[in-house]
């Protein structure tokens, strides 16, 4: 039931996004790829996500894509990592270290009892400003990168991300699919300007993402016109 599950809500995501003319794509990293990103608008891609800072197999990550007539539409970073016995805290310092050049400290008590063992890490979501009013492709493209992280990566027990606090306070983490954050996960020392203390980490584990798709799959509505829900008082 619960693979079917995420069967289902792919192809109601799927459904959602090609009847609006779009094309989805599960890209392969590489530095044109992300050239091209900049085309609409995205000025950066994390060194998380950068094929020119990370050694990336083609089962390590993958971008998913919106295309109309082969045009770059939107984008989504995924990466699998299995971090065995390391607590993610450790991590982050020795991988931030080497793709930032900065050192990042002072992490929550705890983090460990969020987030550890395989993980996906979800970044560098970007819309072309002309589509990105509506709430029902953001919500379909989301989902549908969800469904592709856990299906893709059977043995991934979580994804998270890093939010912006203004993110956060808009409800952008509740559209993006996750419902458990965690503010001040990390503090930056010399970091990249896009990066900050005051970031939230937010973690999606595989039964509540389970929970979730059932939940769609029982009122695709929910999805397929999410822009007329959001419009209620």
């Amino acid at each position: 039931m619960s693979t079917l599950s995420l069967l289902k809500l792919s192809s109601i995501c799927m459904e959602t996004l090609t009847r609006d003319g779009f094309e989805i794509l599960e890209e392969t990293p590489r530095v044109d790829l992300e050239h091209e990103a900049s085309g609409i608008g995205k000025d950066y891609v994390t060194p998380t996500l950068s094929s020119a800072a990370s050694d990336f197999t083609h089962t390590s990550a993958v971008w998913l894509t919106l295309r109309q007539a082969g045009e770059l539409r939107a984008i989504m970073g995924m990466r699998y990592d299995e971090l065995g016995e390391e607590a993610v805290s450790d991590y982050w310092k020795r991988t931030y270290r080497r793709q930032y050049g900065a050192e990042v400290s002072n992490h929550p008590a705890n983090l460990s009892s969020i987030l550890g063992g395989n993980l996906v890490y979800m970044g560098d979501l970007f819309f072309h400003p002309d589509i990105r009013r509506s709430l029902s492709r953001l919500m379909s493209f989301v989902n549908l990168a969800h469904c592709l992280s856990f299906t893709k990566w059977k043995s991934a027990e979580y994804i998270y991300a890093f939010h912006h606090r203004r993110d956060v306070l808009r409800g952008k983490t509740d559209q993006y699919g996750f419902g458990n954050r965690l503010p001040g996960p990390q503090v930056w020392n010399d970091g990249p300007d896009y990066r900050s203390a005051h970031e939230y980490l937010a973690v999606l584990s595989r039964p509540d993402f389970l929970h979730r798709a059932q939940y769609y799959v029982l009122n695709p509505e929910l999805i397929q016109h999410a822009d007329q829900f959001s419009a209620r008082p």
